[in-house]
């Protein structure tokens, strides 16, 4: 048991809505907030409740306050299934807090916060309807995709903008370790580099250019961004221009320095660079731990690549990990876990209500699903996107294709609550809603519902003139056929006259006295089974009428459920007829 953070805004929702959870990644969960603009965005729409929850161990979310990163016995903690039951312990809590267990949940997340998403979508279905992973590199592992894709991709953004740009990063490194090698060469680099302190690796210079190309091509929005740095729109083109905008003189190291201080100083509020001790101010610290534990990602770097070309050593980083950790890296968890392998074919059968948008322009897109899976697993891919691009706040200045990637997730997370309020609502009011929504079975506005007429198998009266043919000689057989009244009196005393009538033939022929007590003895038995058969029919009559009347009282009752549902679903947005 331990506190942990998440932040909740109730603006726009209420009791029965949607929540829409943001499941935190790497950091301090305030600046995922601050750089998720979209989910506040639709928020009104959907009047949805919104949830940001940090991830064990970033931010203030500590399990062992702060011995947390004391150890690897603690450090044992942090990992992305752990995280994932953290979210969903949550969740369940919040909406018993609430008293809206009704609420669907959709979860969001970009980049390892995407991951989550779709993982948690897939680990925990019965708690989050739908997720939006962006930027997500689920496929990132084992060899899953080529190991050169992430360096290839950033490389290929400043290609794009600029052959020139791309040589002259590409030729930087070698000036670099001509540099390396001279007496004096970290001084001349320190006052090149304008370093707070005099550096003490050439190595950390290569880090400090690296991160800058790397991140940029990352952050390369298509409008004025703070997400890793302040940035200008399209940064990449920016630093390429700075590039080619250079003297001619000026060598390869200057021309690239000069462009990554775009990335450390485009607000021009720094003096000097730290270049060897930057302050981590988003707190991505534990993500090393998680490298050298489950999340192993090879890449390397190829010939056609603006880095220097380099492998991946498995075994040497394993020892990197146990020398800084303890520990080994379990190389193929992810996959093992989660899976990878195969996804179209995994996916398409057990999966379902997944987004996964990439921008290309963003190097992990090449680990994310670029392709739809199934109907309901799909995939939303732009050519100019950047990393996690559709998860900022909309501005004014946002191309068409980037408002009509929103508009199009938008779209498929309102199909997804439809689908589940219609389900909910069938649950609830049965076939009432089902004809109304489905329109089938449709009741017109102005019929009145009712049983049909209850018809009881009872048998018809049975006549005694087919047992004894013989009473229809009798005299008195044809009396009071004129007489309405008096034949229905008749009808009525039938057995009485009989029994009167067999009497007065005993009296005048004795001969007929046996055969008239047989008579006499079968009408009884046979007035007898008339009577039990219309008591029968009493009784199905009086059941078939309280089962109309109590189907009537149903009908009224589910029509006014389904009207609540139905201006409910109305307010979610469902626009049927």
């Amino acid at each position: 048991m331990f506190y942990q953070k998440y932040l909740i805004n109730t603006q726009y929702w209420h009791k029965g809505a949607p929540i829409f959870v943001y499941t935190g990644n790497e950091g301090d969960i305030e600046w995922f907030a601050a750089n998720t603009g979209f989910m506040l965005d639709i928020a009104p729409k959907f009047k949805a409740l919104l949830v940001f929850i940090e991830h064990r161990f970033y931010g203030e979310s500590m399990p062992f306050g702060k011995d947390s990163y004391k150890s690897a016995k603690t450090l044992g903690y942090l990992n992305s299934q752990q995280a994932l039951a953290d979210f969903a312990v949550l969740i369940r809590s919040l909406k018993q807090n609430l008293s809206s267990e009704a609420s669907p949940v959709v979860v969001f997340g970009g980049s390892y916060g995407g991951m989550l998403a779709a993982w948690f979508r897939l680990k925990y279905p019965h708690i989050a309807v739908g997720a939006l992973a962006s930027s997500a590199p689920i496929l990132q592992f084992d060899k899953i995709i080529p190991w050169s894709s992430f360096y290839d991709a950033v490389s290929q953004d400043f290609k794009d903008v600029s052959q020139n740009c791309y040589e002259v990063i590409k030729g930087s490194w070698a000036e670099l370790e001509a540099i390396s090698t001279q007496k004096e060469g970290l001084v001349e680099l320190s006052k090149a580099f304008r370093t707070c302190k005099t550096l003490h690796s050439t190595a950390s210079v290569l880090g400090w250019l690296w991160t800058a190309f790397v991140y940029t091509a990352m952050v390369n929005y298509p409008t004025e961004a703070n997400f890793l740095k302040p940035l200008p729109a399209y940064p990449v083109q920016q630093m390429c221009k700075i590039i080619d905008k250079s003297p001619s003189e000026a060598t390869k190291l200057s021309r690239s320095f000069a462009a990554a201080s775009l990335y450390y100083n485009y607000s021009r509020t720094e003096n000097c660079f730290e270049v060897e001790h930057e302050v981590d101010t988003h707190g991505f610290h534990g993500w090393d731990w998680q490298t050298c534990t489950e999340m192993v990602m090879p890449m390397t770097c190829s010939n056609e690549s603006m880095f220097p070309p380099s492998g991946f050593d498995y075994k040497r980083f394993a020892e990197q990990c146990k020398m800084k950790y303890g520990v080994l890296p379990r190389q193929h968890w992810i996959t093992t876990e989660f899976g990878g392998e195969r996804i179209e074919k995994v996916l398409k059968r057990f999966g379902s209500n997944i987004i996964f948008s990439n921008g290309m322009q963003d190097p992990w897109s090449r680990g994310g699903v670029l392709t739809n899976i199934s109907a309901s697993i799909i995939a939303l891919v732009t050519e100019k996107g950047a990393h996690h691009v559709d998860f900022r706040a909309a501005t004014m200045d946002d191309p068409d294709w980037l408002m009509e990637l929103r508009r199009q997730e938008v779209e498929i997370i309102q199909k997804w609550l439809n689908e589940y309020y219609l389900d909910l609502a069938l649950g609830v009011c049965g076939p009432a809603l089902y004809w109304r929504f489905k329109k089938t079975l449709r009741l017109a506005a102005d019929s009145k519902f009712s049983c049909p007429p209850c018809i009881c198998d009872c048998p018809p009266p049975l006549s005694l003139v087919k047992i004894s043919p013989w009473l229809a000689n009798l005299s008195d057989t044809d009396c009071g056929s004129n007489d309405p009244d008096l034949k229905q009196e008749m009808e009525k005393q039938f057995v009485d006259l009989l029994t009167e009538e067999l009497q007065l033939q005993e009296a005048v022929a004795e001969e007929h006295a046996r055969h008239m007590n047989i008579t006499f003895g079968e009408a009884k038995r046979v007035a007898s089974q008339y009577q039990r058969e219309a008591e029968k029919c009493i009784a199905a009559t009086e059941t078939c009428e309280g089962a109309r009347e109590r189907a009537e009282a149903l009908l009224i009752k589910e029509r006014k459920l389904t009207t609540v549902w139905e201006h409910r679903a109305r307010e979610m947005g469902w626009e049927g007829e």
